[in-house]
């Protein structure tokens, strides 16, 4: 959109737009029964309240940074009346407030600012509601100003009788409802059953999407449903792969953005994803990583739902619930976070992906809790429930993120879904790029060999010594499935497999030693002893032999250790040992730890020998 220059002309004087649209102001205090804690879902969530208010479908653009700025470009019309819009960047902090701010460059406002406050009072809320702004035409400017702070306060003096209602999947949505949505969700429980949903799941997904706004339902996410049904995400993964085969869903995959986790680089199969990508919006570019940003989520077919998504607003914390504050800061300005942070460890980014140090809030520490964004390098020390100075002593517009580092986004990534069999099973064909190899932070693999598997063909020859193999496949590709791993291929009578933890990988282990026992026992004559290695760390995926496979390291390592298994015995890493030491199982079968000389492995590597119980 044109008049980025004259908008950036406008930022300059920011301050003075700011203090004249003080004299143009609507205000509202409203009291609700609810805690900030509470209310901060709904209030979060600007998307949805701007649908709920009116606001017409917005268009978005992003521009690059220009003086330290992150414009977004918005368009869209009120009471006919088409606006075109400068976005500044939103500014909130987790449960206690939220503003919004535009320029325009033409129409009868030239500037607006929303802000929606949450004061604690007794055991409620008070929301405070304050929409400002700078008229070009007066009489006109007013009128569609006021007219958006009536919609927006009925809006929210309705959010209490909301959250009592439950009138929605979850804060995030606000579900439509209607006889013929009912009537839509009553189906979609009988076909999702009928196409081997559990119960739960069934009625959660039918929900979901019958009653969800269209730009949610583009975008099913496994771990989000199992989280309202209470069942594993790898069931509800399961039910989708299949249910995607058999032509209910639509399975995507995207790169997400490591700063604001929107969406930039979107495919209907894997093979189409490039290695690199872009967000226009925070103005970055990032890498793939297979067990980080590359996500695997699902959206109904046009036969079951047609979907059009809308977007009202971008850019706001309930598209980024990661991100517990993000404040722009002037030239020598300084905000106070007021009361601080509660103790815990966070990140604090500026701008660029590079550009992020760790915060470290503790309790009991007398500090100044003074932060200068020109001199701030590593990690920080900030006292906990205390107020926090942030100052712009830079010579351009700086806007920070203090971000949840651990916090748990829901996505199924790209790594998580190949660890699973039902996945390997019904798309083998979703491979990379031939010239592309993403990498994984961490991944646990498991090998395994046949012990003695010539002998067992001299001595019950090809026909029965075949079938014996067969079944030792069966028992571990079972097992292995069961405990959420995935078999990656065979060699020979070997099997190579990935998992995502080592706890459910040591299980897998220890339960194909029991019930290849169990075989040898309830088949007389046969003995079949299995050897089995486990070793985690950084690799690469890749394509190979037209399948998904992994390469590095940590694989060669993985099958080295292997071959120091006798039979019946797991031997696993020192890696895995410390992540398993804690398990229960583990204590009661006594780990041996000894030292190694793998081969083609140049430094000895400690290993621990565990024999299952008798």
């Amino acid at each position: 959109m044109k008049g980025v220059e004259k908008a950036l002309g406008l930022c300059e004087s920011i301050g003075a737009l700011r203090e004249t649209s003080q004299k143009h102001a609507f205000r509202v205090n409203i009291l609700i029964p609810q805690t900030p804690a509470e209310a901060w879902p709904y209030i979060a969530r600007n998307n949805f309240m701007a649908r709920e208010s009116g606001k017409a479908p917005t268009q978005f653009a992003g521009e690059p940074v220009s003086h330290g700025w992150k414009l977004m470009a918005t368009s869209f019309r009120k009471m006919g009346v088409p606006v075109k819009a400068w976005e500044l960047p939103w500014e909130w902090v987790e449960n206690q407030f939220v503003r919004f701010e535009a320029v325009s460059v033409s129409g009868p406002v030239k500037y607006f600012i929303i802000s929606v406050t949450l004061v604690p009072e007794g055991t409620g809320t008070r929301i405070n509601l304050e929409v400002r702004y700078v008229p070009r035409g007066f009489i006109l400017a007013r009128f569609i100003v006021g007219d958006a702070f009536r919609k927006y306060r009925k809006l929210y003096s309705d959010i209490a009788t909301r959250i009592r209602s439950k009138m929605h999947f979850d804060p995030a949505y606000f579900y439509e409802k209607g006889d013929g949505k009912k009537r839509e969700f009553e189906r979609l429980i009988k076909l999702y059953r009928e196409h081997g949903a559990d119960d739960a799941t069934a009625l959660t997904l039918a929900e979901f999407v019958a009653y969800a706004p269209d730009v949610q339902v583009q975008k099913i996410r496994p771990k989000e449903i199992s989280l309202k049904s209470r069942v594993h995400f790898s069931a509800t993964t399961s039910f989708l792969l299949a249910a995607t085969r058999s032509g209910l869903f639509d399975m995507h995959w995207e790169i997400l953005c490591p700063a604001c986790r929107a969406p930039n680089a979107e495919s209907r199969s894997l093979s189409l994803l490039s290695g690199e990508s872009h967000c226009e919006f925070c103005d970055i570019r990032y890498d793939a990583d297979f067990d980080r940003n590359v996500e695997v989520c699902f959206s109904p077919h046009d036969s079951t739902r047609k979907v059009n998504p809308v977007m009202y607003c971008r850019g706001n914390p309930g598209q980024t619930p990661h991100i517990y504050a993000q404040l722009t800061l002037l030239p020598g300005e300084k905000r106070v976070l007021l009361n601080g942070m509660s103790a815990g460890l966070y990140n604090l980014r500026r701008g660029e992906r590079g550009n992020v140090a760790g915060i470290s809030i503790e309790k009991g520490k007398h500090l100044a809790n003074r932060v200068s964004l020109s001199s701030h390098h590593g990690s920080l020390v900030l006292a906990a429930d205390k107020d926090i100075i942030f100052h712009n002593d830079t010579q351009q517009v700086e806007t920070i993120r203090i971000e949840h580092p651990s916090y748990n986004d829901l996505a199924l990534t790209a790594f998580e879904v190949s660890t699973m069999q039902v996945f390997r099973d019904l798309f083998s064909s979703e491979i990379l790029r031939p010239d592309l190899k993403l990498a994984i932070k961490n991944a646990v693999f498991f090998f395994s060999d046949l012990k003695d598997s010539t002998q067992l063909y001299e001595e019950r020859g090809d026909a029965e010594a075949f079938a014996l193999v067969q079944s030792h496949f069966e028992i571990m590709i079972r097992i292995i499935a069961a405990h959420h791993g995935a078999v990656v291929k065979t060699i020979g009578d070997a099997v190579m497999a990935v998992f995502t933890h080592s706890e459910d990988a040591l299980k897998a282990a220890l339960g194909i030693h029991e019930d290849i026992r169990r075989f040898n026992r309830d088949n007389e004559g046969h003995h079949l002893v299995v050897k089995i290695g486990l070793h985690e760390g950084p690799a690469l995926a890749l394509t190979l032999n037209e399948k998904l496979d992994y390469f590095g390291s940590t694989v060669n390592k993985a099958a080295r250790i292997q071959n120091e298994a006798g039979g019946n015995e797991t031997v696993i890493s020192e890696n895995v040992y410390l992540r398993v030491r804690e398990n229960p199982l583990l204590q009661s079968l006594t780990p041996e730890p000894y030292a190694a000389l793998l081969k083609g492995i140049k430094r000895e590597m400690t290993l621990y020998r565990i024999r299952p119980a008798a």
